[in-house]
């Protein structure tokens, strides 16, 4: 009896250990991945963004809104009426962008979409990094205050 009892708590303790390890893995993966597409999707968005800012002024016929990329982790969309910006930053240790500024505030984290897809997520819905521009300079058009 003492070895039947060995013997079901060594399979179970070992199908516990396997399943751990597949865990573990598969969270390994997933983070090479997302490191793999975090230079790649930030990249999308610094052209997303700056695109809608010359698309928006160029339809405008002047300069309302100003584009900067500061260091290599910020972008920064400024009106030129209220001196008010929106601010995206990634951190890429913890593989998020935030938002702040304009009318909006928010954490996109980077995840894997489908397969090897990976996209910015929010609230459970993913975004495109041209998704995130528009919405993020949407928001600071809508700010009117003058701070």
């Amino acid at each position: 009896m003492a070895d039947d009892w060995a013997a079901k708590e060594v399979r179970a303790f070992i199908s516990r250990q396997q399943a751990k390890d597949s865990k573990d893995e598969k969270e390994l993966s997933d983070r090479k991945l997302k490191q793999a597409w975090v230079e790649k999707k930030w990249d999308q968005l610094v052209q997303a963004v700056s695109q809608r800012v010359s698309e928006f002024n160029k339809k405008a016929q002047r300069e309302l809104l100003v584009f900067e990329l500061s260091a290599t982790d910020t972008i920064s969309v400024g009106r030129c009426d209220t001196h008010t910006k929106l601010e995206l930053k990634i951190d890429l240790r913890t593989l998020e962008l935030s938002q702040s500024g304009g009318n909006a505030f928010g954490i996109y984290r980077l995840e894997i979409k489908q397969g090897d897809a990976v996209d910015y997520k929010k609230d459970g819905t993913f975004y495109s990094p041209d998704d995130i521009a528009r919405a993020a300079i949407s928001s600071l058009l809508r700010n009117d205050s003058n701070a």
